[in-house]
């Protein structure tokens, strides 16, 4: 199933009749995990200031973790959105 998502989505999959983990009782849990096309948050193709207003509700700080749906923004990977990434995202802006 292809299904465009934006910055922020939730997505509720239902999954009937079938054992997902649990064959007693037929429910379990699904995990979904769902990648940024680099920093392009909304997944519209481009890097722009949509994505800038996402970046910016995600930058916080040293230390201060990934919130939710921010994992895009994490350029350097080292568990937090700060300004070492908004340097990422600037040069990547600049270049589309």
């Amino acid at each position: 199933i292809d299904v465009p998502v934006s910055f922020g989505d939730e997505i509720l999959i239902r999954v009937g009749g079938v054992s997902i983990s649990d064959p007693h009782t037929g429910t379990g849990v699904l995990t979904l995990t769902f990648a940024c096309n680099g920093m392009d948050s909304d997944g519209d193709g481009d890097l722009d200031l949509d994505d800038y207003g996402n970046f910016e509700s995600c930058l916080l700080g040293p230390g201060g973790g990934i919130a939710a749906g921010c994992d895009c923004f994490d350029a350097d990977n080292d568990g937090d959105v700060t300004l070492a990434d908004f340097g990422d995202f600037q040069v990547s802006l600049a270049v589309n």
